[in-house]
């Protein structure tokens, strides 16, 4: 689908309006010519343009993006020459402006609704929102946003903002209402955090980015608990909950895929080809991003080093905004489409499908393992890599005692067998309402003999203290018997 074809059709549509018969001729012309031009573009879009887009997704789209008003130039977004853009496939405007006066914005991200844009106004150093057809302008918080999500519990929509100068990639994330932004969690302070990109899963529970760049990796929110990856840069994490996140490689060519619930990751990652679509051929690609459905993604292209793609660092009017829809198992792209056709540099796009916030991504298609079990009793050889902070006696409620769970990189087994190389170790915090010594320190490798905990009938009914990515990890718990 071609956006020229957008305008063209508008056009034609305005002369039918006219009762002559040269309107009416110009009118069957034109038709004539749009669909010619469709027709090498890709084919005839027939009597709905939009119709072609909604087809490709099976719905209801919206996109946002940055255009450069500029010399095109500025890939980063760090001007003030910016316009903010938006496309709907329903009311049929084409590409036009949402806000009309440019400045200095970046990131725009539509919100789980598709209602409404959040984006960074750079010179105010503020995140702020607006409808989507450019009313109701309004500031939330000084920061950079990173991430909108919607509460699956209570459908409340959120933004995740990383506090602090823009420039800088050191202040901590946090998550604000966007209907009430003084409601605010800090999700994650740990360590630098990247704009491009931050994401969340659908249950909110973890965050995939550059922790800083080249660092990819995925994160428990509202934790200091952090799989480290791979290295590369933007970042992009499923919308559902299968946990996958990509980098972007280093041709800027293609994204590799891991599964961040798998121990190990799929070992060299999963390499997806990007600069296959049609206007690319093979080119540079930047500003790869999921959607709010993970069967697409958008992205920018093309980039060159000569010629009129100009190339990743300085951009030009060429570069256009492609939406990519990946196939059932995550191993291709099977079909693109071309969002815009003009002759201004288009940047960091977003877009959203109706009905898709929740969707589960089908997993990438593997050679099945075979079966790995897990004995009731293991002697292994590990590393402490992990240690949740011990909660306040107050969490307690009535209970006197409570066990926390540490996290452990299997390095050997020695006796038994096991299902995962990460596993997670409950011992005893607390006792008579107490905060007691535990044993062994983050970074110690050690021979530890375990149990699993479903099988110490002492341990039934007692309080166990589980961080919530702890507890949706599927990791199997081994209990640490006091000496």
């Amino acid at each position: 689908m071609n956006a020229n074809l957008f305008h063209s059709k508008r056009r034609v549509a305005r002369l039918a309006c006219k009762p002559c018969f040269f309107g009416k001729m110009l009118h069957v012309l034109m038709v004539i010519v749009v669909c010619l031009f469709s027709a090498f573009a890709g084919g005839c879009a027939g009597p709905n343009a939009w119709m072609q887009l909604e087809d490709f997704v099976g719905g209801h789209v919206r996109a946002v993006w940055l255009a450069d008003s500029g010399d095109g130039a500025d890939v980063f977004a760090t001007g003030k020459n910016l316009l903010l853009m938006g496309l709907d496939s329903r009311d049929g405007r084409a590409e036009r402006r949402i806000l009309d006066e440019p400045g200095g914005y970046f990131k725009p991200l539509l919100t789980p609704g598709g209602d409404k844009v959040v984006f960074t106004d750079t010179g105010r150093q503020t995140v702020r929102v607006v409808d989507f057809d450019g009313k109701n302008l309004k500031d939330m918080l000084p920061g950079l946003a990173l991430a909108a999500w919607r509460d699956p519990a209570d459908g409340t929509d959120w933004v995740f903002i990383r506090t602090g100068d823009v420039q800088s990639n050191r202040g901590p994330v946090v998550k604000v209402r966007l209907d009430h932004p003084a409601t605010c969690t800090t999700v994650w302070s740990l360590t630098p955090v990247e704009a491009d990109n931050f994401q969340v899963s659908s249950d909110g529970t973890w965050a995939g980015g550059l922790f800083p760049w080249p660092k990819c990796a995925a994160i428990a929110c509202g934790s200091e608990f952090i799989v480290p990856v791979a290295q590369g840069c933007w970042t992009s994490f499923s919308p559902d909950n299968s946990r996958i996140l990509w980098h972007l490689d280093g041709d800027h060519r293609s994204i590799v895929l891991y599964d961040c619930k798998t121990v190990p990751a799929w070992q060299g990652g999963r390499e997806i080809r990007l600069d296959r679509a049609p206007g690319v051929d093979g080119r540079e690609i930047y500003h790869p991003r999921w959607t709010n459905n993970p069967r697409f993604m958008v992205m920018t292209g093309p980039y060159s080093p000569t010629g009129h793609g100009g190339n990743s660092k300085s951009g030009s009017p060429a570069v256009e905004i492609y939406l990519g829809r990946f196939n059932g198992d995550l191993t291709a792209i099977e079909k693109w489409i071309r969002l815009t056709d003009n002759k201004i540099a288009d940047y960091y796009p977003d877009a959203w499908v109706a009905g898709s916030i929740h969707t589960v991504s089908s997993r990438p298609a593997q050679t099945a393992p075979a079966e790995r079990v897990a004995d009731d009793e293991i002697t292994v050889e590990a590393e402490l890599v992990y240690r949740p902070a011990v909660p306040d006696i107050s969490a307690l409620d009535k209970y006197n005692q409570a066990l926390v769970a540490d996290l452990w990189q299997v390095r050997k087994v020695i006796s038994g067998r096991l299902a995962d190389d990460l596993i997670l170790v409950a011992q005893w915090a607390i006792r008579d309402r107490k905060k007691i010594p535990m044993e062994f320190e983050v970074g110690q490798v050690k021979v530890i003999n375990l149990v699993k905990y479903s099988k110490v009938p002492e341990l039934k009914g007692q309080r166990r203290l589980l961080e919530p990515w702890q507890a949706s990890s599927g990791l199997t718990i081994y209990y640490l018997r006091p000496k």
